[in-house]
């Protein structure tokens, strides 16, 4: 037995068995009624309630899959605005600490005017000493002093620092202030745009939009399966009852023309007894009628004689009328018989 089954869409489903089909479609009422080839789901038994429950629960699945990575997609998307305004921010903070440093320079210029100091000049020459010196002072600075300007450097700060060198390295504090500012916030854009980097290529590598949209068409199609598989189970189960229906009532019906042939013929047989007696009381008849003509035709002694021997007794007589009525009558009954018979045979 071949079942075959199509659900190109969820309102309708066939399954069929050669020329017998299974519908769960709006069936139109087109003014004829369904022929036996064709049966419909809900004469399966099947719920078209709960095949549609189904169906929404795997679409209620797939679609949380699908909405929680776009979701998270969302979340993600927000996060690299984030970092995105987080840039822009410190973009203008290093900006801004460049305006500064800028503007600390120019102080710097604007006082050694003011001071009448060159860089030729020799306190000029001692203000580099002196940053040399300080640098030289920082953690993990590579920077050594010769013999010469530790020697020097103690002279100068033994006959102190002018005004000139001390607002020169105050200025020079700020601006080291500024730098370092400039220098941490471009550090934090370049990872900020590092990490921005790395999560568009991880999408696409990973495509995680795409793999979800795959992961519920799956869902989808497994639940499709799993609703074809349903009513598949449930068509072969009621054409295999139905044909068990079909075969019960064949045999019924051969039964009841078995039972039917088995009493036409012994109504056949017993006619036919029937008319054996008959011919045999026929026959005694025209022996007895017999009997009388050839008694007649003696002498009158010999005919008295003979008409008393061969005539039946009254009693004789009376009792084959009797048996001739009795079988006339179970004749009657028997054509009767036959005919209901040939009726039920008809039927």
């Amino acid at each position: 037995m071949t079942i075959t089954i199509n659900a190109n869409n969820k309102d309708s489903i066939f399954v069929t068995n050669e020329h017998a089909s299974i519908t769960n479609s709006n069936k139109k009422q087109n003014g004829s009624k369904n022929k036996g080839n064709s049966i419909f789901a809900g004469d399966l038994g099947l719920n078209p309630n709960t095949i549609e429950m189904k169906r929404k629960l795997a679409q209620k699945k797939a679609m949380k899959i699908v909405s929680d990575t776009f979701a998270s997609e969302q979340e993600l998307d927000n996060n690299i605005k984030g970092l995105y305004e987080q840039k822009d921010k410190l973009r203008e903070q290093a900006l801004q600490g460049k305006k500064d440093i800028a503007e600390v320079r120019e102080e710097k210029a604007q006082m050694m005017e003011n001071y009448g100091i060159t860089e030729d000049s020799d306190e000029h020459k001692n203000l580099e000493l002196l940053r040399k010196e300080r640098d030289a002072n920082m953690p993990n600075s590579n920077i050594e002093l010769t013999d010469d300007e530790k020697t020097k450097l103690e002279e100068i700060h033994a006959n102190g620092i002018t005004d000139y060198q001390r607002d020169m390295l105050e200025l020079d504090e700020r601006e080291q202030i500024y730098q370092t500012t400039v220098d941490n916030n471009e550090s934090a854009i370049k990872s900020i745009s590092s990490s921005i980097t790395d999560i568009g290529l991880e999408r696409l590598k990973s495509r995680p939009i795409l793999k979800a949209t795959q992961e519920a068409d799956k869902i989808m199609e497994a639940a499709n399966k799993e609703l074809i598989a349903d009513l598949q189970s449930e068509a072969i189960k009621h054409v295999e009852e139905k044909m068990e229906e079909i075969a019960e009532k064949a045999e019924e019906k051969a039964e009841k023309q078995e039972e039917a042939d088995e009493k036409a013929a012994e109504r056949k047989k017993d006619k036919l007894e029937l008319e054996k007696q008959i011919e045999k009381i026929k026959e005694n008849s025209e022996n007895i009628a017999n009997s009388e003509v050839s008694v007649n035709t003696d002498d009158e002694s010999a005919n008295i004689s003979g008409v008393v021997t061969a005539m039946p007794k009254e009693g004789t007589q009376q009792s084959s009328n009797k048996e001739l009525e009795k079988i006339a009558d179970e004749l009657q009954l028997i054509m009767e018989d036959l005919k209901g018979a040939k009726i039920d045979t008809m039927m």
